[in-house]
């Protein structure tokens, strides 16, 4: 009889402390966050041979990577105006046609956004350009820019510039900093080494010349139209780091096929 009831109390015990029990539910998961779409560069960039100048047009659509209150540019083509040193001093003699140092620069045209911008300036030699926003921009939002400028390329044999007929355009468009750990990585325009960090993105580029011209670019070329006295070339290129292209007279376009390719 004995044996029971200490059964009896046990089984109370236990029921008692089953039922007392505080279930803890379990801890609410973070959202996880969705990858933001890749930036997007829309190019129109034509060439005007005979006033020495490059006229472009950049649209951006970017995806924000936190909430901000302004987006720094990199505008590379102002590291060749004057005062700048883009050619190291042992290297001028290769880079300026008879060693006559020259320079170029870039003249900024309408900027527009779908957020209202309320201030830009320069920074860091002239190279960036930050644009500030009326609000926050939210983590995710698209917001879209619209940017133009000219450039006035110098004669130098350099990674923008001219020489003996052949125009090299690169780091020509404004380009949306990268943005890593929190912040944005606003990293000098050097004149040696491969000094660049850039995010992937989408291009499209309609490239404008003279009729008597060809362009070798880092785009594949999807069509083209003559109009008159000049061509237009249509571009695209996804997920790549930068786009490039050397335009000149003295280029030719040679195809064949072999094996049936």
């Amino acid at each position: 009889m004995k044996r029971i009831a200490v059964s009896l109390l046990v089984l109370l015990f236990f029921l008692c402390a089953v039922g007392c029990h505080k279930v803890t539910p379990p801890a609410p998961q973070e959202e996880e966050e969705l990858p933001l779409a890749r930036t997007d560069y829309q190019i129109q960039a034509e060439l005007l041979p005979k006033e020495r100048q490059w006229d472009v047009c950049t649209e951006i659509t970017y995806s924000c990577p936190a909430d901000l209150e302004e987006i720094p540019l990199r505008l590379c083509a102002n590291a060749y105006r004057e005062g700048s040193k883009i050619v190291t001093e042992d290297k001028i003699a290769a880079a300026y046609p008879k060693g006559q140092v020259n320079y170029g620069g870039v003249k900024l045209g309408e900027i527009s956004c779908d957020v209202p911008i309320t201030a830009r300036e320069f920074g860091q030699d002239d190279t960036i350009l930050t644009l500030r926003f009326e609000r926050k921009v939210r983590r995710g939002e698209v917001i879209r820019l619209r940017i133009s400028e000219s450039i006035t390329p110098a004669n130098v044999r350099h990674r923008l510039g001219y020489d003996e007929g052949y125009w090299f355009l690169s780091d020509f468009y404004p380009e949306i900093c990268p943005f890593s750990d929190g912040k944005f990585l606003t990293y000098s325009y050097l004149p040696y080494g491969d000094p660049f960090r850039r995010e992937t993105a989408d291009f499209t580029l309609t490239l404008t010349t003279p009729a008597t011209y060809e362009c070798a670019c880092s785009a594949i070329e999807d069509r083209r139209e003559i109009q008159g006295t000049s061509v237009t070339s249509y571009h695209s290129l996804s997920a790549a780091r930068d786009l490039a292209v050397v335009a000149s007279e003295h280029l030719r376009c040679v195809s064949d096929e072999a094996c049936g390719i």
